[in-house]
């Protein structure tokens, strides 16, 4: 046991969780696993003094893409609607458990964000998306990702939290949208029908402000209720049984306890309070780590700093569907923002 608490976790791979799997011994033959480079399939790029176009290449843009200092920068022109990005070549399937991962920050928030697969760039200066309100691609046809948008003068890109999106998720009652959006922050208060007085249990519904999912989109899944300390709230949980775009229906997990007042609600498992939306909103040149991990049976399981925010069923084409990793930022007014890359890493199972 001593040999293995000297193991030392990639950087990339990092999670403290993972880290206490490795010194208790338990899931050591995972990480060996994944370490084991005749079963997997790597891109990996530290951007350690590596030229544009070694590894990844710029995205369809006027914007401009540079290497300093083991990061990517990626700076928009400065004027509206103005892409720049990095992508890399298809190849990764949902068949092998592809997975894209990185971690980046960017120095503004007006803009729109794309991270994750596509089978297909975007067009020139539009990126991946031509909509994030009602989700539309320029170009590709499987699409599995976060996007953000904050664009005032643009309606169709307003979005104000990180958002799962599908271009081809079959939702559960069986049915196809023309794509799938899952927000992961929530959009807005509790309605006032979730008011502790007035629920039934063991089965309660929650009522949502505004119309974020799909009907049936969510059943089987989980919504989180967060904690809120200063005001003697604990955390909840709800088994959903059913939803509509704006009632979700479920099973109180704590306890068969409801959720107190007044609350905002929230999707997903990211530590959210009802002053801040959390992980999900993204913060001014502040890092964190996103993840889309797809299954061999068409699952995307998207996670942020490690955290499993939502999971969309069907959510490609195929099993063979070639995909591609793509992170881009897309400015909305005529000042220039600034994506900073830490390190972006493809993983899928060998197919030789």
């Amino acid at each position: 046991m001593a040999q293995i608490s000297l193991i030392k976790v990639p950087r990339q791979m990092y999670s403290p969780r993972v880290e206490a799997k490795l010194r208790s011994g338990s899931g050591i033959q995972d990480i060996l696993s994944v370490l084991n480079r005749d079963g997997v399939e790597e891109l990996f790029d530290d951007f350690h003094g590596d030229s544009v176009g070694h590894k990844f290449f710029e995205v369809t843009g006027t914007g401009t893409a540079t290497y300093a200092a083991s990061k990517a920068v990626l700076t928009t022109t400065a004027a509206d609607r103005k892409t720049t990005g990095l992508t890399s070549n298809t190849g990764w399937t949902a068949g092998q458990g592809c997975m894209v991962q990185a971690r980046f920050m960017c120095t503004r928030t007006d803009n729109k964000i794309f991270f994750g697969f596509a089978n297909a760039e975007g067009g020139a200066d539009e990126g991946v998306f031509n909509n994030y309100d009602a989700p539309s691609f320029t170009t590709a046809t499987n699409v599995i990702g976060f996007g953000y948008a904050d664009a005032d003068d643009e309606t169709e890109y307003t979005l104000p939290a990180y958002s799962a999106f599908s271009a081809t998720s079959t939702i559960y009652d069986g049915s196809t949208p023309a794509a799938t959006k899952i927000s992961l922050a929530g959009y807005g208060a509790a309605n006032a029908s979730n008011d502790v007085s007035t629920v039934t249990l063991p089965n309660d519904t929650y009522t949502v402000n505004g119309t974020p999912f799909e009907a049936d989109q969510l059943i089987g899944q989980i919504l989180h209720v967060p904690a809120l300390p200063t005001a003697n709230v604990i955390q909840r949980h709800m088994k959903i049984h059913d939803n509509t775009t704006s009632v979700i229906t479920g099973h109180w997990m704590e306890n068969g306890l409801p959720p107190n007042q007044n609350l905002s609600y929230s999707w997903g498992n990211g530590p959210l309070t009802s002053a801040t939306l959390g992980l999900a909103v993204p913060v001014a040149s502040e890092y964190h780590t996103f993840t889309v991990k797809l299954t061999p049976a068409l699952e995307a399981h998207f996670y942020i700093d490690g955290l499993e925010m939502c999971v969309l069923p069907k959510a490609v084409t195929a099993s063979t569907t070639s995909l591609l990793p793509i992170i881009e930022c897309t400015s909305s007014s005529a000042t220039a923002s600034v994506l900073t890359v830490d390190y972006i890493q493809v993983l899928q199972s060998r197919r030789a």
